[in-house]
Order: C-alpha cells, then sequence, then structure tokens
C-alpha cells in the first residue's frame, strides 16, 4: 500500500507501479480528485476503473455531476470496512465485464 500526499505525487506514482485500487480523496493539494481523475483518464484510461473516491466534505452540484458522469464509487467519511469493501468489489466487477 502506498499513499500519495497530493494529486501530483499520485500521478508520479501511477507512472512507476502498478495499483488494484486507488482511493482518491476530492480535495487535495497540487492538484484535487476530480484532476488526477481526469489526468489518469487521459494517461492511464485502463486506471479509471479502479478509482473510489473518498471525502470528508459533501460534494458540491460540480463534484455531484461529475460522479454521475463517470460512474466511480464515492464514500463519506467516516466510512465503514464494509463500505470500502463494497467499492472495491465494484471496482472489481466493473473490470471483469469489460474484459468479457
Amino acid at each position: 500500500m502506498d499513499t500519495a500526499a497530493n494529486g501530483a505525487m499520485a500521478m508520479d506514482m501511477l507512472s512507476k507501479n502498478k495499483y488494484d485500487i486507488l482511493l482518491v480523496d476530492l480535495n487535495m493539494p497540487v492538484m484535487n480528485g476530480i484532476e488526477l481523475y481526469q489526468r489518469i483518464e487521459k494517461e492511464y484510461p485502463e486506471v479509471t476503473t479502479r478509482v473510489v473516491f473518498i471525502s470528508a466534505d459533501t460534494p458540491g452540484p460540480q463534484a455531484r455531476s461529475f460522479f454521475a458522469k463517470v460512474n466511480r464509487p464515492f464514500l463519506s467519511k467516516p466510512f465503514t470496512i464494509e463500505a470500502v469493501m463494497n467499492a472495491f468489489k465494484s471496482c472489481t466487477e466493473s473490470r471483469e465485464a469489460e474484459s468479457c
């Protein structure tokens, strides 16, 4: 398990490593979660199905619109282990469906 302090660090890490799941906070310095996802979409489109968003804040209208478009799991902090496992499961299921 690796952690990145901001979205720019996460992009750098993606260029060097493969990850099964990415927990992406909406509110990160340097590059927020939406900006990170958009970069991932351009540079590593196969990784987009592995993204789960998290945030302690209630998403505003722009974020809600974005989530409706990308159809990725979103967890509000604090979240339960069960919620995390369900989000991870949905990522696994979406990747399996794409390979069929």
